[in-house]
């Protein structure tokens, strides 16, 4: 049985690498026949690097492969797991708002051989239901990590498990030394990168570049345009004493102690936010989008 790993982000986010590493380990456990695990990831060089550096917390990593594409006629017993902990929302316009997957892995949704791992969002649309009622009724699981999102897909299938978000399981292992250091870390996206999110960056960075000796902007995800990065260039043109904390060289624990020695944030991601909240780091957030706001708010 071979088994393949799909994302719904093309991208390096730091979150979505540590939840590789569990549910690699989760597929060992939970699938003994399963001979190969193929990662589908167009940066394979960046992925082998993030593997290698952190396979202590991975079983068997003899038989992970890569590939920049899924085969369009798999075996009968293979299997697709689509995950990322993302939203399955009809916040997204087309094609992202799963149609796409639909069409594109068809054999493996016709034989019901798919897993997904997400969140689910609101109805909002009646073309979302009329998804909603197609995907879940030829996926063979479904796992989210809140109530809101098994409450949604009950309307539409019973196979829906309800489990805490996978990466805490790492985060759990890593473990560090929780101490507080004089610094504040920010972070932001360019889907809210307006001139409301800059004065709000401002007034944060005022209010705590008083109180802390340093400021550091986090680039949480690596996206090909670098847009985390235009970001952070931009801000430093009236922000001059921001620093830059790079992540693409540290690995897990090193990361993870950076972030749980910080005194305070400002967040826009959510998986930055369910790290804080794991750290009981006081923190403030641009709430955006629905599924920041109920995790905010919760």
């Amino acid at each position: 049985m071979t088994i393949y790993l799909v994302w719904y982000y093309w991208y390096k986010n730091f979150w979505d690498e540590i939840l590789l590493l569990w549910l690699i380990s989760y597929i060992t456990i939970n699938f003994p026949k399963v001979e190969k695990i193929i990662i589908i990831w167009p940066d394979i060089a960046w992925l082998k690097m993030w593997i290698k550096k952190n396979n202590s917390y991975i079983n068997y990593p003899w038989i992970i492969s890569y590939k920049k594409s899924v085969p369009f006629f798999p075996k009968k017993q293979d299997l697709l797991f689509i995950w990322g902990w993302e939203v399955l929302t009809d916040e997204r316009k087309p094609p992202h708002n799963w149609w796409n997957y639909l069409f594109r892995y068809f054999p493996f949704f016709l034989r019901r051989k798919v897993t997904f791992l997400w969140g689910i969002g609101s109805i909002k649309r009646k073309s979302t239901k009329f998804l909603y009622k197609i995907l879940f009724a030829f996926v063979s699981t479904v796992i989210v990590r809140e109530k809101f999102s098994k409450k949604i897909v009950w309307n539409f299938a019973e196979n829906v498990i309800l489990h805490r978000d996978f990466a805490y399981d790492i985060i759990e292992e890593v473990s560090p030394v929780i101490k507080k250091w004089g610094y504040v870390i920010l972070n932001c996206n360019n889907h809210i990168f307006t001139q409301k999110s800059k004065d709000k960056i401002k007034t944060f960075y005022n209010k705590h570049i008083s109180l802390w000796n340093e400021v550091y902007f986090i680039a949480w995800t690596m996206w090909n345009d670098d847009s985390d990065m235009v970001i952070y260039e931009e801000l430093c043109q009236g922000l001059p004493n921001i620093k830059l904390f790079d992540r693409t060289s540290k690995s897990i624990l090193q990361i993870c102690s950076f972030f749980s020695w910080a005194s305070w944030w400002l967040s826009a991601r959510l998986h930055v936010i369910l790290l804080l909240k794991f750290y009981s780091i006081p923190f403030d957030a641009f709430e955006y989008q629905e599924k920041v706001s109920r995790l905010v708010n919760t």
